[in-house]
């Protein structure tokens, strides 16, 4: 579910989980509780980001269980936003999410990228009417980002 994005991996887990459990999580962490059936929930750029936070920092599972996650995500294989244009060298866990309609499409993305012993937090959410030119401006700005704090940390 996590390395390909796999969302009926992610429905299974909806169906299966008590909801009870998962709503709880998303309370605990301070974020919207979830209505996945309504097409008007949504979380900002402070709540996607809030996730990454909490598995840096240990802050919900156990240090062994977080880095697991955080393994997982580093094997991401959405390659066109965040990591397109950084150096392969550098290690990204991120997670990206799609929606859309007939009338706009939703492009996000969030991860950690570490350098050296060293780690920030990104996250960016488009909308547009082009996926690829959405993925484009992701990357751009990953760029832009990497570059300062590489110039500002040397």
């Amino acid at each position: 579910m996590i390395i390909n994005s796999d969302n009926k991996a992610a429905f299974f887990l909806e169906n299966t989980v008590d909801s009870g459990v998962f709503n709880r999580l998303f309370a605990d962490l301070g974020i919207p509780v979830p209505k996945f059936h309504d097409a008007n929930y949504r979380l900002n750029v402070k709540d996607y980001s809030i996730f990454m936070k909490a598995l840096f920092n240990s802050g919900f599972l156990a240090p062994a269980e977080s880095e697991y996650a955080l393994s997982l995500l580093t094997r991401s294989q959405f390659k066109v936003g965040l990591v397109k244009e950084l150096p392969d060298s550098v290690a990204v866990a991120h997670k990206f999410g799609e929606s859309g309609n007939s009338m706009v499409n939703e492009l996000h993305e969030t991860g950690l990228v570490y350098f050296g012993h060293r780690a920030y937090l990104i996250t960016i959410m488009t909308k547009g009417h082009d996926w690829a030119r959405q993925a484009q401006i992701i990357s751009r700005i990953s760029k832009l980002t990497y570059n300062n704090m590489i110039n500002i940390n040397n």
